[in-house]
């Protein structure tokens, strides 16, 4: 009797289906977004970057609607972050000019086309040896080298005073037939 008494009472409220959220934790604690993203640098775990890589949000919103539909990703949380990207960046707060660290989702998503933002968008980079916030990256190359059926090289970033803010081995493997 008492069980049918409980049962009566817990369930007494309830007045139709409960409503679920099907949002990731991450869609709902996005940080604002801001003028100036973090794409690269010591900060967010970058080990190849001395010097911290920002774009400016809304350089890049044109980008980010074009990648959001004319790229698919089989993976559910790459495809969603690319899905969000355009839309944080239009909430995009242009006055503040503090950096924003994107959610690692976003950064998934950005970071591939880090030489695009730097040939093609508004950027900063602080270089950590002349200790200043440059507006232009200098790209280039090292050490071409075809080795069989293999292409090796070193890419490189530096500031225009030219200190190196990025080295990065790279190989391509030339498949044959």
């Amino acid at each position: 009797m008492a069980i049918n008494n409980l049962k009566t009472r817990l369930f007494a409220a309830f007045k139709g289906p409960v409503s679920v959220s099907l949002q990731r934790p991450s869609e709902i604690l996005e940080p604002p977004c801001t003028r100036w993203i973090l794409l690269r640098g010591p900060a967010i775990g970058s080990p190849s970057h001395r010097g911290t890589l920002l774009v400016e949000a809304k350089s890049i919103l044109s980008w980010a609607q074009a990648h959001a539909k004319g790229v698919w990703s089989s993976d559910a949380d790459r495809q969603s972050a690319r899905e969000r990207l355009p839309h944080w960046i239009e909430e995009a707060i242009e006055e503040d000019e503090s950096v924003t660290i994107p959610s690692a989702e976003l950064l998934d998503v950005l970071q591939p086309y880090d030489e695009d933002f730097i040939e093609k968008a508004t950027v900063r980079l602080w270089c950590p040896d002349c200790l200043l916030t440059h507006s232009r990256v200098t790209r280039g190359s090292r050490a071409d080298q075809l080795i069989g059926k293999s292409s090796l090289w070193v890419s490189e970033w530096r500031c225009p005073e030219g200190h190196l803010v990025h080295s990065e081995s790279n190989e391509i493997r030339w498949i044959i037939r």
